[in-house]
């Protein structure tokens, strides 16, 4: 079969629209972030990493006391990468996605298929961060923020996220269900290893058209994302099912164990901060 490119999905997009685009265990169908949002979010995470610097600074400085110029510039780097890398990187991790400024503006980091981040999606995003927002005064990140999709910045694109609008009183569609006939593949227990973002989101936006006429375009992508997604399975699905029905299976199974991560975490975050 010939490959099936992006042109051709562009018309299935079309039937629900690019804020209908979601993945696995965050129940999201939100339209990303503007930019001007986007600004105002780092400028209040900005000054929250800013206070957290000098006041952590300053106690380095007081433990180190007289101690050499060299001696005290190496803390206040240790200091610096502390405050605007691994604390930010802890905070996303922990929330799922929210720091204080995407808190109070109602925004959150997803991932491109729109389920949770992880550590390694916090940690890019704060370390390329640090380089284009810190290093060139933010002007990197608008650059790239105004002339890509879904307003992303460089650490957004390595790290394969963006920034979504969280709204209120949105209906949500009931997610999608283990087909009956695959259930005992799926409890061998069936795996599924990380999928590239661009390819996750496209099996997610598919599995979210059950209700689309199958026309044989339809089922061209629906074969053609199946085969990019198989080698990530084990064990394989049996054969001879319908290719829409195992693509449902594997996103189900993606869901479930995003699901058993965030539970995790909310149990190590609960433990962490004692409630």
């Amino acid at each position: 079969m010939a490959h099936v490119d992006d042109r051709e999905l562009r018309p299935l997009r079309d039937l629900t629209g690019p804020a209908q685009i979601t993945g696995d265990a965050v129940a999201l169908d939100l339209p990303p972030a503007g930019v001007g949002m986007r600004i105002l979010g780092v400028i209040i995470d900005l000054i929250v990493w800013a206070v957290t610097f000098f006041c952590l600074n300053w106690a380095a400085l007081k433990l180190v006391g007289t101690a050499s110029d060299a001696v005290r510039a190496g803390w206040s780097i240790v200091v610096l990468v502390t405050s605007f890398v691994l604390l930010p990187t802890v905070v996303e991790t922990l929330t799922l996605g929210r720091s204080l400024g995407k808190l109070i503006l109602g925004m959150r980091v997803v991932r491109t298929d729109g389920g949770a981040i992880s550590f390694r999606h916090a940690l890019v995003r704060s370390f390329v961060g640090f380089v284009e927002i810190i290093g060139t005064a933010g002007m990197v990140a608008l650059i790239t923020a105004t002339l890509t999709s879904r307003a992303r910045r460089l650490g957004d694109l390595a790290a394969g996220t963006y920034v979504v609008r969280e709204t209120r009183g949105l209906t949500l569609p009931p997610p999608a269900q283990m087909p009956r006939q695959l259930a005992a593949w799926a409890d061998s227990p069936a795996v599924v290893s990380p999928l590239p973002q661009d390819l996750a989101a496209r099996m997610a936006f598919l599995v979210r058209q059950q209700h689309v006429m199958r026309t044989p375009a339809f089922n061209a992508v629906v074969t053609q994302t199946l085969r990019e997604v198989l080698p990530h399975v084990t064990p394989p699905p049996p054969p001879g099912h319908d290719p829409f029905a195992v693509l449902v299976a594997i996103s189900v199974l993606r869901r479930d164990a995003d699901a058993r991560r965030i539970e995790r975490d909310a149990r190590i975050r609960r433990s962490v901060l004692g409630r």
